[in-house]
C-alpha cells in the first residue's frame, strides 16, 4: 500500500510515514504477502512502536522504554 496510497493516507490510516510501513508490516504480519509478523503485535500496536522510535531496528536498541508486555512479544522472535 505504501507504493499505492498518497502520502496523507498512510499517514491517517497508520500513523505512520510510507517509509515505515515495511517495519509496521513486519510487527503487525499480512497473511496475503506471507508476512508472520509478531503474536500478540496488532495494528495498533505496532503503529505505535514504529512512529514512536521510527524503525524495528531503534525499538529493539531501546527495547528498556517498551511496555513489559510488549518488550517480550518483541524478544521471543
Amino acid at each position: 500500500p505504501s507504493m499505492c496510497l498518497p502520502t496523507h493516507i498512510i499517514i491517517d490510516k497508520y500513523n505512520i510515514y510510507p517509509e515505515q510501513y515495511a517495519d509496521y508490516k513486519s510487527l503487525v504480519g499480512d497473511s496475503s504477502d506471507n508476512i508472520k509478523g509478531l503474536k500478540g503485535i496488532g495494528p495498533k500496536t505496532a503503529s505505535k512502536l514504529v512512529s514512536e522510535f521510527g524503525n524495528i531496528e531503534n525499538l529493539y536498541l531501546h527495547i528498556d522504554k517498551i511496555e513489559k508486555d510488549v518488550s517480550k512479544v518483541c524478544m521471543n522472535i
